[in-house]
């Protein structure tokens, strides 16, 4: 005997679905699934294992170890790696990976520096906040709180001991 599944069984009531606070539907869970989807559409296109090379050229692996591991010539891993579909999905991988990665220390600084400009005139505490934190990014000082140390040395012949020193 086999239980039948109702449809509203299966399926999450819509207002659970549509819950706007639900990580699922922040646009930026919805771009990382657009290129998924994408990315798989572009796979099913190409034959397994120029997918395959693909997916190993993008983990730094040269060619003619591609082609020990895939077992097919040089001439082919490159003809395979050069062609278009096969350089359409490395773009998709590479938007994929840094769309995951997010912003690097360049871009930062780079937003930073706009809100510098952009509130230097008329809203010049936020324009100091952002030097502040584009110098703890640069390690130009430390952070607020932090413990510093500071060393004095004096030289015994130059400046002997007093009575203020006992």
């Amino acid at each position: 005997m086999s239980q039948e599944i109702t449809e509203s069984e299966y399926y999450l009531p819509e207002e659970i679905q549509l819950d706007e606070y639900h990580p699922d539907n922040h646009i930026f869970m919805e771009d990382i699934k657009s290129i998924q989807r994408a990315i798989v559409a572009q796979s099913a296109t190409m034959k397994p294992w120029h997918v395959e090379a693909v997916k190993l050229r993008m983990s730094k692996m040269t060619n003619k170890e591609i082609a020990v591991q895939l077992d097919h010539s040089d001439g082919g891993v490159s003809h395979a790696l050069n062609s278009p579909s096969a350089v359409q999905l490395r773009k998709m991988l590479d938007h994929h990976a840094t769309l995951l990665a997010g912003p690097n220390a360049a871009l930062r600084n780079r937003i930073l520096w706009e809100i510098v400009v952009d509130n230097q005139d008329d809203e010049p505490k936020v324009a100091i906040s952002a030097i502040q934190e584009m110098n703890k990014m640069d390690g130009t000082y430390s952070a607020a709180g932090a413990p510093s140390e500071i060393k004095i040395s004096i030289n015994n012949h130059i400046l002997p001991r007093g009575k203020l020193d006992e």
